[in-house]
């Protein structure tokens, strides 16, 4: 089955090693499964894993993320999505991540 996690998802599975977000991860990458995800996808990440406040409270580093996102990288296989048609989405910002 080819999976799609949210990036917020994907933030929690970094920050907490033992709660369900890790497990689902780790369940699709040692499994049959395939986590799909896309250069806009890991670059949302990235900013989310910025955030000064997620920042403050994980003790994440730069280089903390930068190696989490090349994980992740390495474990999904990487597509470039095909645009969705203008008015297909209630919201626009979503095209890149629901795109075909």
């Amino acid at each position: 089955m080819r999976i799609v996690l949210d990036t917020n998802v994907l933030a929690r599975a970094h920050q907490l090693a033992h709660g369900p977000a890790r497990r689902v991860l780790l369940h699709i990458v040692a499994g049959s499964d395939v986590l799909i995800l896309s250069q806009y996808l890991l670059q949302e990440l990235e900013r989310i894993l910025a955030y000064p406040r997620l920042l403050k409270s994980s003790g994440l580093t730069p280089f903390d993320i930068s190696a989490y996102l090349e994980y992740l990288a390495r474990a999904s296989t990487l597509v470039d999505p095909l645009p969705v048609p203008e008015g297909v989405l209630r919201d626009g910002t979503d095209n890149p991540v629901l795109a075909r």
